[in-house]
């Protein structure tokens, strides 16, 4: 320092010298810096190039007079660094919502879409048949057969593809199934089946099997199974209908057949010593009319 320069007018000039040297460095001057001001710019050369290197979109990205901050700002070169890794975590929630997005999209492709058909009761039917013996009659042979009008439910085409179909539960007042023989109904209905105590007999179809996934023309047959609970009674069990069905205009029209035991819903077949035994398998077929638009 020298002798009788005042202590302040040293030190501005020593300030002005290191700014002017920082400058030079940041500009890329190829001027050495001398022995007063080596330490500073050595020390922040190397700051600027690894918050460089840390985060190089970050860099990109910035305006020219932020990385001329970065230069000259030794320590503040460390907020670049630090933004990068929030960028990307930024950029990665991103990544996660669009592909949530997209899955959310696939799920709801498999959502059914389509005409529903409201079951027609009064042109509709579920039909039952058993064979039985009469004992009395030198052990004639024959099929009883009763049914009733009393079902409602409803079906979902997709003519896009038919194999997202849907069909409804379908609920079968039993207890007014009626035969050509009004005793044997009330016996059915009191003593066997006992539909007087228990009327209701549903459908809840689980899964549709074999239906094409193909567009749908119009008057084409249908030929499908139909797997769901059937329950009678107080007892459940899984059925199998064999369906053929069409549409024509805006009608579905379709027959499904299954067969079960008596036994196999907790009662026993009509057998009325020396008169009548029944077989304890049943043929019960749905034929359904039903209306679209709905």
């Amino acid at each position: 320092m020298a002798v009788g320069r005042p202590f302040g007018t040293e030190m501005k000039s020593l300030a002005g010298g290191a700014l002017l040297a920082l400058t030079l460095a940041a500009c890329g001057g190829g001027a050495t810096p001398t022995t007063g001001t080596t330490g500073a710019p050595a020390s922040i050369a190397p700051t600027a190039v690894s918050a460089a290197s840390a985060a190089p979109s970050a860099a990109a990205s910035a305006a020219p007079s932020s990385a001329a901050t970065v230069a000259t700002r030794g320590t503040a070169a460390a907020a670049p660094a630090s933004a990068a890794p929030a960028t990307t975590t930024r950029s990665a929630t991103g990544t996660t919502g669009g592909t949530s997005t997209a899955t959310a999209g696939r799920a709801s492709a498999t959502v059914t879409s389509g005409t529903t058909y409201a079951i027609v009761a009064a042109n509709s039917k579920a039909t039952y048949k058993v064979d039985e013996t009469f004992i009395n009659q030198g052990n004639r042979f024959a099929t009883a057969e009763g049914s009733t009008s009393a079902i409602t439910g409803n079906i979902t085409i997709d003519k896009q593809n038919p194999a997202r179909s849907t069909i409804g539960t379908i609920t079968t007042d039993i207890s007014k199934l009626a035969s050509d023989s009004g005793q044997r109904d009330n016996q059915i209905r009191n003593r066997w089946l006992e539909s007087a105590k228990y009327p209701t007999a549903t459908f809840v179809p689980k899964r549709l099997e074999g239906l094409p996934t193909t567009p749908y023309a119009d008057g084409q047959e249908l030929t499908f199974k139909i797997v769901g609970d059937l329950t009678i009674r107080t007892v459940t069990k899984e059925v199998t209908f064999d369906t053929k069905g069409k549409i024509v205009g805006d009608t579905f029209t379709g027959t499904a057949v299954t067969t079960f035991n008596m036994t196999d819903f907790g009662f026993d077949p009509p057998n009325i010593a020396g008169i009548v035994r029944s077989e304890n398998g049943v043929e019960l077929t749905m034929t359904i009319e039903a209306k679209g638009g709905q």
